[in-house]
């Protein structure tokens, strides 16, 4: 083992008591390795206070650690680290991690103190050796003051590199690891459970996944939440079934699935029982648990969810959005809270003013995290991140998995698993049943109403209706209540204390029918939407997945209505691909549209493309008929025995 450390030139400079000491500058081979080394046990350097090693290429280790921290530290076989495993309890604990003498990591821990821990004996590490259940009393030692605080724990005070600037890190020991596999998923056959992945299009990515569960009473959590699930649902959703045990055994999670799949529950509840198991909450300390998700709507949605199994188990929730005043949300965070649900931009500048902190912070969920991207939240939320201490447990949730949202996965997680649920494509969810018309802008508002009409006699008949802009919506809002219809509309100019209150009366049924722009399109949780109509069509189809996955939620099925003009040929393509992959009917005037427009583009591109004269003339490209667009196709069939109006 030596001779291997050897070899990476690490056996430079000397410390106090003669012997090697850590430096990792010969041709920096050993830097990288010894970065894989540190992220993958989430561990950062220690180095003995009179040893003055560095590395030239990546900085690691440039400053000192005090005595009184840890009072003797051998650093003859250091590479980079100390470990020491104790388990739960490290007073007097003596251990020995492995068999073969020349891969020992050992130490013996002795409690001088009730406030120092002495580490009296390292021996070498061995780079391709996993250990289970380690105790950390390491930290980052790049420009930061050491000062011991109790039994197993340091703290630190300081700026860290690349960790956020004047960040002040207390470092506890985190449990992560809270699952145990119930009895009944031990004895299910893994063939049972790759038939249920297959059945419900699961793809898993990752190793040592733990089995998914299939019933409430599997799933580990504390009784008061397995009734209070077993009072509103039937059974866990396929995402809950996969992500429940993966978040409770500590990993790391990328979830990609589609919208209405109970994403919300699935990482809410693993975030209450880690909360549970971490030290308790202390003056002046932030949260346990950080939910970032990009729009306030959302934020509303988890936070209401959240706040219901956290009063079970006697913790605080609260929610922190744009466009409503600071005070109160300040005064909750002074106040003390366990799960925090926010946007960036507002938690960001609670940060920035010192109203809280991520100190405590172990438990981070990005929700939507494609959204928060589009959305231009990137920049934000690295900065949020980078205060949060190094180990913690990260779960990421999306509707897609474009190279963006990949980069920011694979700079915050170690080690995830990664669970896809449904088509690796862009797809709709299958139980909507997808309707499409193509029609001219001005044959829309007549057209809508004649829907309307017919979805008011309905016994479910809570519609949503999509359209472009801000004016649009206030201005079909006011002809629509003109007319006597139900309705109300929300949007970004809108007030918030307005927005909770359109967005209640919708939810409770007083009003059936709610306009929206895109502010609404992403994270809008009412369970019971049977109708989707875009009045507009969005600028992909992406946006139009999302719409529409309003409705068809936990195993519902809905109905969406799409208004196509002329002027949206060039998504005609994507949106038939969408509709192909549903096994929906697809208009005919929408194909001839399709091929018009792309058609008409290749037309265009050869017109204006330079003459190649080494090469033959290309083919002309078929034309289409882009002309004759007029009136809508009724591609709904209306229901025998229409009930009497209700409006």
């Amino acid at each position: 083992m030596r001779e291997e450390l050897a070899e990476l030139g690490h056996f430079q400079g000397t410390s106090g008591k003669g012997r090697p000491g850590p430096c990792l500058d010969r041709g920096g081979q050993f830097c990288d390795k010894l970065k894989r080394f540190c992220n993958d046990f989430k561990y950062q350097t220690l180095i003995n206070k009179e040893c003055r090693a560095t590395c030239g290429r990546c900085g690691i280790a440039t400053t000192e650690v005090e005595a009184e921290a840890v009072a003797d530290l051998v650093v003859e076989d250091l590479v980079g680290a100390a470990l020491v495993v104790t388990g739960e309890d490290p007073v007097g604990a003596e251990v020995v991690v492995t068999e073969e003498e020349e891969d020992l990591v050992g130490a013996e821990v002795v409690v001088m103190e009730e406030d120092l821990v002495e580490v009296t004996a390292l021996a070498g590490v061995d780079l391709d050796h996993r250990l289970p259940d380690m105790v950390r009393l390491t930290l980052i030692t790049v420009d930061m003051e050491h000062r011991r605080h109790s039994v197993g724990v340091v703290v630190t005070e300081g700026a860290v590199e690349e960790e956020g600037e004047g960040l002040a890190a207390d470092v506890w020991m985190m449990r992560k690891n809270l699952y145990h596999e119930h009895a009944s998923i031990s004895r299910r056959s893994q063939a049972d459970i790759d038939l249920w992945l297959t059945e419900n299009e699961c793809t898993l990515q990752g190793t040592a996944i733990p089995r998914s569960i299939f019933f409430f009473n599997e799933s580990g959590f504390p009784d008061p939440i397995v009734h209070l699930l077993s009072v509103h649902y039937r059974i866990p959703t396929t995402i809950q079934s996969i992500s429940w045990p993966v978040a409770l055994s500590g990993r790391d999670l990328i979830s990609i699935a589609k919208t209405g799949s109970g994403k919300t529950l699935g990482f809410i509840l693993p975030a209450i029982v880690h909360t549970l198991a971490q030290p308790p909450r202390r003056p002046n300390e932030g949260p346990a648990v950080l939910v970032l998700l990009p729009t306030r709507e959302l934020a509303i949605q988890v936070e209401e969810v959240a706040r219901e199994y956290c009063r079970l188990m006697k913790l605080e929730a609260t929610c922190c959005y744009g466009g409503a005043p600071k005070a109160g949300q300040a005064n909750d965070l002074r106040k003390g809270i366990d799960i925090c649900v926010a946007t960036p931009g507002r938690i960001l500048d609670f940060m920035e003013a010192n109203t809280t902190n991520m100190r405590r912070c172990s438990f981070l969920v990005l929700d939507e995290a494609d959204r928060m991207l589009d959305m231009g939240f990137e920049p934000q939320i690295r900065k949020i991140v980078g205060q949060i201490r190094p180990d913690r447990q990260s779960l990421m949730f999306s509707a897609t998995w474009p190279k963006e949202v990949r980069t920011l996965a694979a700079d915050f997680q170690e080690n995830p698993v990664h669970l896809n649920v449904g088509s690796l494509e862009l797809a709709a969810n299958h139980n909507i049943q997808q309707h499409v018309e193509v029609l001219d802008e001005y044959s829309k508002q007549g057209r809508l109403f004649e829907l309307l009409d017919h979805i008011m006699r309905q016994r479910d008949c809570k519609t949503l209706i999509f359209v472009e802009t801000k004016r649009k919506a206030d201005e079909i809002t006011r002809n629509m209540r003109r007319d006597g219809w139900p309705a109300l509309c929300i949007h970004g100019d809108k007030e918030q204390k307005e927005r909770e209150w359109v967005l209640s009366e919708f939810k409770e049924g007083k009003t059936p029918i709610l306009l929206a722009t895109d502010v609404a399109a992403r994270g809008l949780d009412v369970s019971d939407i049977k109708y989707v109509i875009n009045f507009d069509y969005p600028n992909n189809s992406e946006d139009y997945v999302h719409r529409i996955g309003r409705t068809g939620r936990q195993e519902k099925t809905g109905t969406s209505y799409t208004f196509f003009t002329q002027q949206n040929a060039p998504k005609a393509r994507d949106l038939i691909k969408v509709l192909e992959e549903a096994k929906q009917i697809i208009p005919d005037r929408l194909r001839e549209l399709s091929e018009s427009n792309f058609a008409s583009r290749d037309k265009s591109k050869k017109r204006w493309r330079p003459v190649d004269d080494d090469g033959p003339s290309e083919k002309r490209g078929k034309p289409g008929d882009s002309d004759g667009f007029s009136g809508g196709t009724n591609s709904w069939a209306g229901s025998n025995g229409f009930q009497q109006a209700r409006w």
